[in-house]
C-alpha cells in the first residue's frame, strides 16, 4: 500500500506547501510508503478539491497496489495495518451514510477502478462550486456501492482543521 497525495496552493498563499512538509514528517513517522506531489493551482479552489478522484485514478493504475489517500492538512495520530476492502473511507458521527473524504483507501482492482473513473467524470463535467465529496457520495448512490468504514480513525478527524478556503466539511 502507497499513501497518497497533492497540493496545489492558491495564488499567493503557502497554505498546502506548508502543509504538504508536515504531511511528509508525519507519514515517515509511521514509515509508511508514500508519493506526494504539487499539482500548478487553478485559481478556482473547487476545481482543485475536484482533481482528486482523477489523481487517485492516475496512482492506482501508475503503482498498481493499494493507495490510501490523505488530505495534505490531515495529521495520522496513529496508524495500524487493517484489512484492505475496494473502498474504505473514515465514518462521520450521524445517521446514514456520512463519511470524511479526506481518508480514503482504494483497494487496486477492477471494481475500485470503474468507481473512481465515475467519480472522476461527475467532477470533471460538473460547473458548480461544490468539492469532490459531494461527487463522491453521488457515485456511491448512484452505482449503489458499498463503502466500508475503517475500524479506527487514524487522525481524529473530527478534530482536526481543515482549508479554510472552501467551508466544506
Amino acid at each position: 500500500m502507497k499513501v497518497i497525495s497533492f497540493y496545489s496552493n492558491p495564488p499567493g498563499i503557502t497554505y498546502y506547501s506548508d502543509h504538504a512538509r508536515e504531511w511528509v514528517k508525519n507519514v515517515e513517522s509511521f514509515k509508511l510508503d508514500y508519493h506526494i506531489e504539487e499539482l500548478k493551482s487553478d485559481k478556482d479552489y473547487w476545481k482543485n478539491t475536484k482533481r482528486k478522484p482523477r489523481y487517485i485514478l492516475d496512482k492506482l493504475n501508475q503503482f498498481k497496489e493499494d493507495v490510501l489517500w490523505i488530505d495534505v492538512d490531515l495529521t495520522f495520530k496513529t496508524f495500524q495495518d487493517y484489512k484492505s476492502y475496494p473502498i474504505i473511507a473514515v465514518k462521520r458521527p450521524g445517521a446514514g451514510f456520512r463519511i470524511h473524504s479526506c481518508g480514503l483507501h482504494f483497494k487496486y482492482c477492477d471494481e475500485t477502478l470503474n468507481f473512481i473513473n465515475k467519480w472522476a467524470q461527475l467532477c470533471e463535467t460538473s460547473n458548480l462550486n461544490k468539492s469532490d465529496h459531494h461527487y463522491l457520495y453521488k457515485t456511491k448512490n448512484q452505482l449503489n456501492f458499498d463503502i466500508k468504514y475503517f475500524e479506527k480513525d487514524f487522525w481524529n478527524v473530527e478534530n482536526q482543521n481543515y482549508s479554510p478556503f472552501g467551508n466544506s466539511i
